[in-house]
């Protein structure tokens, strides 16, 4: 998958810090994962979090 946008505001978390383990349901805009949020700056010790995945259909409809 090829990164759309490297540049990151102060509220996003960079896409290499989070593995994506198990869908836990669908919708008409994507999916959402159970997933591992790992640490920044070397720190012990994941996060389990969800992760929305939109569909690719969805990201190219709502572009500029």
């Amino acid at each position: 998958m090829e990164l759309q946008n490297v540049e990151l505001d102060d509220w996003e978390i960079a896409v290499d810090r989070v593995v994506l383990q198990e869908v836990i349901g669908r919708g008409a805009f994507g999916a959402v994962w159970k997933a591992l949020l790992k640490e920044t700056d070397g720190k012990p010790g994941n996060r389990t979090v969800a992760a929305k995945c939109f569909t690719r259909k969805i990201m190219y409809e709502y572009q500029d």
